[in-house]
């Protein structure tokens, strides 16, 4: 079934996408991230550096191999314009102070420096969408830990800690996953509905770390 006349979705944090699916199951069904954390429990503490040397890039093909890219996106419209609302950046963009008081989520959201949409105009949920920010990781890790309390799976993955969360749509029949991945200072929001991958945050973190 492939579901066409995709709404546009702006970016949040913790929003759509799981990227661990597994090859053999079907169109829209992620599978939840490998990890023995229950939802409720405390995120973990990543044993790993805090700082990095990573440079994000400026251009959403270059967050994974070039060999990669086919497999994953194949021909899907990337940050089209005629599917965004508002003039909703994407691609590069510049940090932003977050205002006084700010939550977590939006801490998190000011630092973005990357914003990537996998969408066709004509379709209506299927789509995926990446974001990748430099971060302080206790902000980080204070909003990874408070995801458990609403469902998420947390656990290590990847030298870092990642955290996902499958539901199904409220108005078609695919699921939704979603993802956040910190790992060091650079943090990975994920969003995908009906666009199944291959262990995405691998990619991209073998892409980014090397």
């Amino acid at each position: 079934m492939v579901i066409r006349r995709f709404l546009v979705v702006a970016f949040t944090l913790g929003a759509l996408a799981l990227t661990g699916c597994s090859p053999t199951a079907p169109p829209g069904t992620p599978t939840p991230p490998s990890s023995s954390a229950r939802p409720g429990s405390a995120a973990p503490t990543s044993p790993h550096a805090t700082t990095s040397r990573v440079v994000i890039p400026k251009d959403c093909r270059s967050l994974v191999s070039k060999a990669d890219y086919g497999s994953v996106f194949g021909d899907t419209p990337l940050n089209d314009p005629a599917m965004l609302d508002g003039g909703t950046p994407t691609g590069h963009v510049t940090p932003s102070a977050p205002p006084p008081g700010a939550t977590q989520a939006e801490v998190l959201r000011g630092a973005t420096e990357l914003i990537c949409i996998w969408r066709d105009p004509a379709a209506d949920i299927t789509g995926l969408q990446v974001t990748v920010a430099r971060v302080d990781p206790a902000v980080a890790k204070a909003y990874l830990a408070g995801l458990t309390a609403k469902g998420y799976t947390c656990g290590e993955a990847h030298s870092g800690l990642r955290c996902g969360l499958i539901k199904p749509n409220a108005t078609y029949p695919v699921d939704e996953g979603y993802t956040s991945f910190l790992r060091d200072d650079i943090y990975i929001d994920v969003s995908q509905a009906n666009f199944p991958t291959n262990d995405l945050i691998g990619k991209i973190v073998g892409t980014l770390w090397g």
